[in-house]
């Protein structure tokens, strides 16, 4: 496979934002520099912000996306680079593949959307956005009017939202939906069969929420 088709697909480019997995917990990072043999990459935060102290031989898995949709790939860590921009170096330890939709580098932003379901039109505010689909959180509703039924877990949902003036209308999988003690209610869902021009809409805002330089 040639230089060109392999960044991306068999590795993340340099400046791809990441999710970092470690025994199942989950963290950010971004490829520094990047070629088939080793990669380097900021040393990964949680969520809180706290970097990640890991032993040398770690086994880690990268999380990027890419056209296909979410790639993983399996890296040891080798060496860890001090100074004011602490660095990864990994090597890999298997060829890339197809990668849980769940671990698609997603950004914590709030933004208006609509689910629309068998019972219509449901409007409430992502919690967090990837090119896989999306976290949404409803109000409780006021007191005295009916509960606007949303679609259950495993039913398809179409979801639409708006960023940076492209008016989206994504189909979904629920996968789960949560009601919450004071009322309100939670969706997680998978976008299913995105066309390019959606994909590319949904990753440039993601990567521009994510654009703060990971130190």
């Amino acid at each position: 496979m040639g230089l060109a088709s392999a960044i991306g697909r068999d590795r993340p480019d340099s400046g791809a934002r990441l999710t970092v997995v470690v025994d199942d917990a989950r963290m950010s990072s971004q490829t520094r520099w990047s070629s088939e043999t080793e990669l380097t990459a900021a040393v990964a935060r949680t969520r809180d912000g706290r970097r990640v102290r890991l032993a040398l031989g770690s086994e880690i898995t990268l999380c990027w996306s890419h056209l296909d949709g979410v790639r993983s790939r399996r890296y040891q860590v080798v060496d860890v680079l001090g100074g004011g921009d602490p660095q990864w170096r990994l090597h890999p330890l298997a060829p890339a593949e197809s990668g849980n939709r769940r671990f698609a580098p997603r950004a914590d932003v709030a933004v208006p959307v609509g689910v629309q379901g068998d019972a219509g039109l449901v409007v409430g505010t992502t919690l967090d956005l990837s090119v896989s689909g999306a976290r949404i959180a409803f109000p409780a509703n006021v007191p005295g009017t009916p509960l606007r039924p949303l679609p259950d877990t495993g039913q398809t949902a179409r979801v639409v939202l708006v960023l940076d003036d492209v008016r989206l209308e994504l189909v979904a999988e629920v996968v789960r939906l949560d009601a919450r003690s004071d009322g309100s209610r939670e969706i997680r869902a998978a976008f299913s069969d995105l066309d390019e021009a959606a994909r590319d809409t949904l990753r440039a805002a993601v990567d521009q929420l994510l654009a703060a330089p990971v130190s």
